[in-house]
């Protein structure tokens, strides 16, 4: 609503105002034309079509709004009405950023990866084969995470660059990545100490050992049911 509210400001101006209403049993609707001066005029029943040019209106908005181009390979489920992707992030090593002094930040391999975008909420699971159609989700390895995959959006400054789909994996990729991680959100993320796990890798640069990961009782295919 923030864009919406800023183009009313700066660069539209009121024309016209609907007003509903309606009792037990039937409703009715009409318009009232706004003059040059701003003062609202006399209404008039709004006309079947009026109506019509209205939710069409919002129709071609909402569809422009939608991603356009090419549909990446690792994009697995996606459901426009209701803002929903889910793709594929494969393990590699990355630069993380952790507040605890003891860990510090450094490059590390992560494990492959699950995002799920569902509105501007973020979920993340790791697996164990990401090669596998549908991989048992493993507890995200990380802090800022909870068991059910939820994440605490942190410190990362970004904007998405365009509409595309590919737009939306990198800025909610760069959002988790580039972000500090800052807490624990799970009693348990990792079959070890996940501190010293990190601790060990970004000292050591070795493959994340997926053999620390805790799986859940459900699969990928999960996410959309």
């Amino acid at each position: 609503m923030d864009k919406i509210t800023e183009k009313l400001v700066e660069e539209m101006s009121p024309f016209i105002i609907l007003a509903g209403y309606r009792s037990n049993y039937e409703y009715y609707f009409e318009s009232h034309d706004i003059n040059d001066n701003g003062q609202v005029l006399s209404g008039k029943p709004l006309a079947a079509e009026t109506i019509e040019n209205i939710l069409n209106s919002f129709k071609s908005q909402k569809i422009s709004a939608q991603p356009k181009g090419l549909v990446p390979s690792n994009m697995v489920y996606m459901d426009l009405d209701n803002e929903i992707f889910i793709w594929k992030c494969p393990g590699k090593k990355r630069m993380l950023y952790f507040r605890d002094e003891f860990v510090g930040n450094g490059e590390a391999f992560v494990p492959d990866m699950i995002f799920k975008v569902k509105g501007k909420a973020l979920s993340v699971f790791a697996v164990k084969d990401l090669k596998s159609e549908n991989p048992i989700l493993c507890v995200p390895p990380f802090p800022n995470c909870s068991n059910e995959g939820g994440v605490c959006q942190g410190s990362a400054k970004t904007k998405m660059k365009g509409n595309t789909f590919q737009d939306i994996i990198n800025y909610w990729e760069t959002i988790f990545w580039a972000s500090e991680f800052t807490h624990l959100n799970a009693n348990t993320v990792t079959k070890d100490n996940v501190t010293l796990t990190w601790k060990d890798l970004i000292k050591t640069g070795g493959k994340f050992p997926i053999d620390q990961l805790i799986e859940k009782k459900k699969k990928l295919n999960d996410l959309w049911k």
